[in-house]
C-alpha cells in the first residue's frame, strides 16, 4: 500500500506526456526542463512508496507497530512541504523575541477546487499573491486594527 494525494496521481497521469511535448510546446516559454527539476517530480513520484524503503516504531509499551514510508521531502509534494513549513514555525518560534507577536498563516484550499483551478490552467503564483493581498485587506479592515503593526507580507 502506498501513501498517495490526488496531487501525486495527477503528476504520475501527466508527467510522462509532459516530457514528450515540454521541448516544442513550452520550452521556448519556461526554459529548458533541467535536470534539477526532473529530479523533484522524480522524488516526488517515489514518496511514500514502501518499495523505496520504509521505518518501522514500536511502542515499547504496548507493543503496537507503525511502519511508515520514507517521504520524498521534495518541494514539489504537497505533504511533505506542508510538514516542511510546520518544521520551519516551530524552529522561528524558538529564536523569535517571545514578546515579538507572531503569527504564521498558511493558505490552503479544498481539493475539488485545486482540481478546478488545474484544469483551466490557473497561474497558481497569482494565488499567493492574491491571498496576501485579501489577508492584509482584512486584517486592515478589522476594527481592532491599532496600525502599530502591519503584515509582514511580501507580495512582489
Amino acid at each position: 500500500m502506498e501513501r498517495g494525494s490526488l496531487y501525486k496521481d495527477v503528476w504520475r497521469r501527466f508527467w510522462p506526456e509532459l516530457q514528450d511535448v515540454y521541448a516544442s510546446r513550452f520550452q521556448s516559454k519556461y526554459g529548458p526542463l533541467r535536470r534539477r527539476k526532473i529530479h523533484e517530480v522524480e522524488r516526488l513520484l517515489a514518496c511514500g512508496r514502501f518499495s523505496n524503503g520504509f521505518v518501522r516504531h514500536e511502542c515499547t509499551g504496548c507493543g503496537t507497530v507503525l511502519v511508515v514510508p520514507f517521504s520524498c521531502k521534495s518541494r514539489l509534494c504537497v505533504s511533505c512541504y506542508r510538514k516542511k513549513l510546520f518544521s520551519w514555525s516551530l524552529n522561528l518560534s524558538k529564536i523569535l523575541e517571545p514578546s515579538f507577536g507572531h503569527s504564521h498563516i498558511t493558505f490552503t484550499m479544498p481539493g475539488r477546487l485545486g482540481n478546478l483551478l488545474l484544469k483551466r490552467h490557473f497561474d497558481a503564483s497569482s494565488l499567493a499573491k492574491i491571498a496576501a493581498r485579501v489577508h492584509s485587506r482584512f486584517l486592515q479592515a478589522d476594527q481592532n486594527f491599532s496600525g502599530d503593526w502591519m503584515p509582514g507580507i511580501r507580495e512582489g
